[in-house]
């Protein structure tokens, strides 16, 4: 009837062996199912942000160009406006290695792929590590992005250079956090 095994004693007038009325251990598997299943999510939706914003801030090197194009323009001291683009480069690259690293987060630290090679204690120890990791690269990686959309064409030499001097800082950290993941 509901196509479960029957056994042997399996004949026209009776059913042995047959489970169908039975009730089933399905709590723990779907539990199991919803567990893995907003664990999953959780890592696309980090996943998704960051490469949704990479798509969003690729318009910015436009708009960076045209900072420094009227920067130049002005009678200023400062000539050298190559700090931005390397502080955009660095924050492309950073959003990608960001955006995958949540991918690599979901294999590493789930239950099936490294059962073997590590204890749950140095799984936990591992993970949270890892995380923190994410979470100072992502909050630097936040920074940058608002220092780069500042309007620093307007601005005096004064807060250029100190805008500059962060530009060049956060960089460094971003690129030491991006080594240490």
């Amino acid at each position: 009837m509901c196509g479960g095994a029957t056994g042997r004693e399996h004949t026209w007038s009776s059913i042995a062996g047959h489970s169908c009325g039975r009730y089933k251990e399905q709590e723990k598997s779907a539990e199991r199912a919803k567990r893995d299943l907003y664990r999953y999510m959780h890592y696309h939706n980090r996943y998704k942000a960051h490469t949704d914003s990479f798509k969003i801030e690729s318009k910015l090197k436009e708009t960076i160009q045209g900072k420094i194009a009227i920067s130049e323009e002005k009678d200023s001291t400062l000539r050298d406006y190559s700090w931005v683009n390397n502080g955009l480069s660095r924050l492309f690259r950073s959003r990608r290695v960001l955006s995958y690293s949540y991918a690599f987060a979901f294999y590493m630290f789930g239950d099936e792929l490294f059962k073997e090679e590590m204890t749950d204690a140095q799984r936990e120890i591992k993970q949270n590590l890892f995380e923190d990791q994410q979470q100072q690269l992502e909050a630097n990686v936040e920074k940058l992005s608002k220092i780069l959309e500042e309007p620093f064409e307007t601005f005096s030499d004064d807060k250029v250079v100190e805008i500059r001097m962060q530009i060049l800082t956060l960089s460094t950290i971003i690129d030491k956090l991006c080594q240490k993941m």
